[in-house]
């Protein structure tokens, strides 16, 4: 059975890995840049600080690098971005209760997994709702197939 994903979680995994690249990119960026002077921890510690704008202070002296102060800036500006972007679909996801309704999906779709030998009901309408009372009374399993997931 496959599963899709809602929009939003899509968004979410490209902000995601779009900040994984930015961290990387930064990380041997400065690496090049400081000519492989300093530790590929403290260059990655350069970018985190930069992309999350804590700025603790520069670990790596750029102040007689004119293009480590403009890869900083590059760094920043869409680090920022991404970063802003990245939290606020998180945020959407967790806010809209997106979560609960994935889990719960997904909880069903084990369930689903599991039974055998049931009978399948295509629509809950009159017919529909006369079948699955049936099937309940004699205790048989099934399973209830709508467009409208407020009558599953």
């Amino acid at each position: 059975m496959k599963t899709t994903f809602p929009r939003k979680y899509k968004r979410l995994l490209g902000g995601g890995i779009a900040l994984v690249l930015l961290l990387l990119i930064g990380t041997f960026g400065y690496y090049q840049l400081t000519g492989r002077q300093h530790s590929l921890v403290d260059c990655f510690y350069m970018t985190f600080i930069t992309v999350a704008t804590i700025g603790y202070g520069e670990i790596i002296d750029l102040s007689n690098n004119p293009a480590g102060r403009l890869f900083t800036i590059f760094i920043a500006l869409f680090g920022i971005g991404t970063l802003t972007y990245s939290v606020s679909m998180f945020t959407a996801i967790v806010v809209e209760g997106d979560l609960q309704e994935t889990f719960t999906k997904r909880k069903m779709e084990k369930l689903v997994r599991k039974i055998e030998d049931h009978f399948i009901i295509c629509g809950l309408g009159r017919v529909g709702t006369h079948i699955v009372k049936q099937l309940h009374f004699a205790k048989r399993p099934n399973l209830v197939v709508d467009v409208n997931e407020k009558k599953n």
